[in-house]
């Protein structure tokens, strides 16, 4: 039986939330990156997400094995919401580019 601590709650909340962090904040600063043409914003991007790899590696190590057996269970029940969201982002965010691209000057 796992005992829900506060280590072990903080373990799986940065699991879950590691990816939603990395991609969001990669999508984040590409856009920024494309808006403003500064270079500084791709390079966050990559800061940002290794910072999510940081979080999935602390978040494994604190919830130990059943936090991740309980994650697994958790990303085969309700995986698609996280991808779906994603993919609904970097939609929205394209639709936004191209409006200002046919916009006339």
């Amino acid at each position: 039986m796992v005992t829900y601590t506060p280590q072990f709650i903080i373990g799986v909340i940065l699991i879950v939330t590691n990816q939603l962090f990395g991609w969001g904040g990669i999508v984040v600063c590409e856009y920024f990156a494309h808006k403003t043409k500064k270079k500084i914003f791709h390079a966050a991007g990559i800061g940002i997400y290794a910072v999510s790899w940081g979080m999935f590696l602390l978040g494994t190590i604190l919830a130990g094995p059943q936090g991740v057996a309980l994650i697994k269970q958790l990303f085969a029940r309700y995986g698609f919401i996280t991808v779906a969201a994603l993919v609904v982002i970097a939609v929205v965010i394209w639709f936004l580019f191209r409006r200002k691209r046919s916009t006339p000057r």
